[in-house]
């Protein structure tokens, strides 16, 4: 089967059939099959799409070139004068049929390029996706042992075999700190290169917090100290969910996470000018990167 003969069997008509039903096939077919209605096809849309346009554009190619295009019938009087009226025209215009066949191939051009590109785009973003999920797997391993192994509480990690517990946790966080900011200069899409620099920010923030020390003595109020530590709890019960499995119920987490926050709030707001409220305020950070890397769309 030649090239056009092929292009209208797969839009589905009829060949020779006239420009007006072919658009009407083409706009169904691309409806059906665009990437935009097919999130889950992977490249299986996006190739289809690509031939689609391209079958469209070689009939329209015909068609421009004064291939034989099936019309319905006519008056024979209004079909002659039709004939003399077309015949005119090309005489008027004889190089019109030539400019209308390379508007059509820069046009095709233009889509096929674009049709690519999301090609190109979808592989670089799926590989991406494989490259985060796995970092993401092994972070949530880590961070989850560390509270597993209570290494958040400082006097628990001084002990010797709780220590050797930490020395590890910290060496393999130093590992998934090096990956994150390594990816997030040289992921291959741009959206992952954003998603492993939000990542990484987070993994910065929550070091800090982790190796920060609260205020000691006379700082350490009654009424003061006991509100803060109620919101460090609610912090440190929030990871410690969170980081179990990566398989969480997004809405869920968002409602636990503004919680905790509602409770720092409302600690800086008792007591604006208390010691801890550095402390309060590096806490509130840590928990708004963890929203942006993990649980914002």
């Amino acid at each position: 089967m030649d090239r056009v003969g092929h292009a209208y069997k797969l839009l589905g008509i009829a060949a020779g059939a006239p420009l007006p039903e072919v658009t009407r096939a083409y706009r169904l077919l691309a409806k059906k099959y665009h990437p935009d209605s097919n999130p889950d096809s992977g490249n299986t849309a996006l190739t289809m799409m690509m031939r689609i346009n391209e079958a469209y554009e070689t009939i329209k190619d015909h068609i421009a070139s004064g291939g034989n295009v099936r019309e319905k019938p006519l008056h024979r009087q209004a079909a002659k004068r039709s004939s003399r009226a077309t015949a005119s025209h090309r005489a008027q215009r004889p190089d019109a049929r030539e400019q209308a066949r390379e508007q059509y191939r820069r046009e095709r051009e233009v889509a096929n390029r674009f049709w690519q590109q999301r090609l190109e785009e979808r592989e670089r973003e799926e590989e991406d996706l494989s490259a985060f999920r796995l970092l993401g797997k092994h972070l949530f391993a880590v961070i989850s042992d560390f509270y597993e192994k209570r290494l958040h509480f400082t006097h628990v990690r001084e002990r010797p075999f709780n220590h050797i517990a930490y020395e590890e946790f910290c060496g393999k966080y130093e590992v998934l700190m090096e990956k994150s900011e390594k990816l997030s200069r040289t992921a291959l899409s741009k959206e992952y290169r954003n998603r492993f620099r939000l990542m990484y920010e987070f993994l910065l923030l929550f070091a800090d917090h982790i190796e920060q020390d609260l205020p000691s003595g006379a700082e350490r109020r009654a009424s003061t100290f006991q509100q803060f530590g109620d919101a460090l709890n609610d912090c440190d019960h929030f990871l410690s969910r969170f980081f179990e499995s990566l398989k969480f119920d997004q809405v869920e987490m968002v409602e636990a996470l503004k919680r905790v926050l509602g409770s720092f709030e409302g600690f800086i707001r008792a007591y604006p000018n208390s010691p801890l409220i550095d402390h309060a305020d590096s806490t509130v950070d840590v928990l708004q990167r963890l929203y942006r890397a993990f649980l914002k769309d």
